[in-house]
């Protein structure tokens, strides 16, 4: 009898995919950076000089770009109008098979806090964003 490797591959391609995710990120981040660095070497060698602006500009090109508040409102508000409709379903599906709503009603209530933690976080992206540190 030969012992079944198909979930031992599964979850080494899955954990390569990750592993192979999180290293392009990385490489493509040093490449970046690497070249913003040849960019104000270059312009230091040849005699120019970088305002503060610029030398920000380009510094500041390898961030993260700001937090989009109105991404975070709409993702909130479709989680919680999801968060809304799964007890819904629950108590439609309730009527075939008892006792599925009550799960439901907690996999709802789960999904509908996390569409409310999404919109005060963009109420904070949109206050981080107006005060300049986004």
């Amino acid at each position: 009898m030969s012992p079944d490797i198909a979930p031992a591959v599964g979850a080494a391609a899955f954990w390569a995919f990750v592993a192979v995710c999180v290293v392009s990120g990385a490489v493509a981040g040093v490449l970046r950076n690497r070249e913003n660095q040849k960019t104000i070497r270059q312009a230091i060698e040849s005699g120019q000089t970088l305002d503060p602006e610029t030398l920000d500009r380009l510094l500041r090109s390898n961030g993260p770009p700001p937090a989009d508040p109105f991404g975070f409102l709409v993702g909130g508000l479709v989680l919680v109008f999801i968060g809304v409709g799964l007890p819904v379903m629950g108590w439609f599906i309730s009527i075939q098979q008892p006792g599925s709503f009550y799960p439901m009603v907690g996999v709802g209530s789960l999904v509908g806090l996390l569409g409310i933690a999404l919109i005060v976080a963009s109420a904070f992206a949109r206050k981080s964003n107006r005060r300049g540190r986004g």
